[in-house]
């Protein structure tokens, strides 16, 4: 039996394979045309979710189904996972039925244990290490606005040292451009973690990946700020009060956009919580560009559906 396609990190993917990956979405998001044949007809997609999600969920039901395939909805609340039933034997279940996953998890280790056991191919749609799927789509928006020559492009992260930033850091090793991180003292990764190795193996392949004293610094130059919400998974008030103190300063408002090159446009993973990570001047302003960010999970989902049910081959 082949090895499954699975789509688990970008830094498993060459350059020119996330390029091709890019051109497959901006060739789906011209004006609907309906192929004859649709290219994944007949085929199933099962959605399995451990916490709540709107965009992923949406855009990939829609995605399969714009491709002649269908999605199934599996909430893990309605499985038999939480009535003694072994992950293994669940996941040789769901092969048996469908032809790709798209999986949600908030354990890594059941992530990592699903694909393991899985015989189809597993979609990253969120883990507590990665969000493959959602950078992807921000690439999109970053190509669209400033061309794919990602060496003249810098993005400024500020906030959090999360999935979010693992990814972005993913997608800096492998194309090339500038990424300034400014994340508060206390929530950098520490030596001899694994963040830590991953800090100081993408910084070797790409010296552009930098680590900033402020958020003043991080800006400076940039064409994209991005950030993502202050709430994290498993926090409870307390936890979540305490991050957002040490967080203060790196809220996103007009006064810090201002430093940035005069063309920089603001990315936001999403949901977003107003006046607490970024202000609503900028979250909602013109140069905002989270709704082409939120609309490009479409055909960006769909470029990841055709290479990981066969359709579309990448190079290496």
């Amino acid at each position: 039996m082949a090895t499954p396609r699975h789509f688990l990190d970008l830094d498993g993917f060459s350059a020119q394979a996330l390029t091709a990956l890019l051109t497959t979405a901006a060739h789906h998001k011209a004006p609907r045309r309906p192929a004859a044949p649709p290219p994944l007809a007949g085929r199933i997609l099962a959605l399995l979710f451990q916490a709540q999600s709107t965009r992923t969920r949406i855009s990939f039901a829609a995605a399969i189904g714009q491709l002649g395939g269908q999605g199934i909805l599996l909430p893990r609340s309605e499985l038999h996972l939480d009535r003694g039933e072994t992950l293994a034997d669940t996941a040789a279940a769901i092969s048996c039925y469908v032809d790709a996953v798209l999986l949600r998890s908030t354990e890594q280790n059941f992530f990592d244990q699903f694909v393991a056991e899985s015989r189809v191919p597993v979609i990253n749609g969120l883990t507590e290490h990665s969000h493959p799927c959602q950078v992807l789509a921000d690439l999109l928006t970053l190509r669209e606005t400033f061309g794919d020559n990602w060496h003249a492009i810098r993005v400024a992260w500020l906030g959090p040292f999360n999935n979010m930033t693992r990814s972005y850091l993913h997608a800096a090793e492998q194309l090339g451009f500038a990424l300034a991180l400014s994340v508060p003292p206390a929530l950098l990764p520490k030596t001899g973690t694994p963040d830590h190795a991953l800090l100081t193996r993408v910084q070797t392949a790409n010296p552009q990946i930098t680590l900033c004293d402020s958020p003043e610094e991080a800006v400076t130059g940039a064409h994209a700020l991005t950030t993502d919400t202050w709430h994290s998974l498993g926090d409870d008030a307390t936890a979540h009060a305490k991050r957002v103190e040490q967080l203060q300063a790196w809220r996103v408002e007009e006064s810090l956009f201002a430093q940035a090159n005069p063309d920089a446009i603001f990315l936001h993973c999403l949901p977003a919580h107003r006046d607490e990570e970024v202000s609503a001047e900028v979250l909602d302003g013109a140069r905002s560009r989270v709704w082409q960010q939120a609309s490009n999970r479409l055909p960006t989902q769909k470029a990841i559906l055709l290479w990981t049910m066969g359709s579309l081959d990448l190079p290496a």
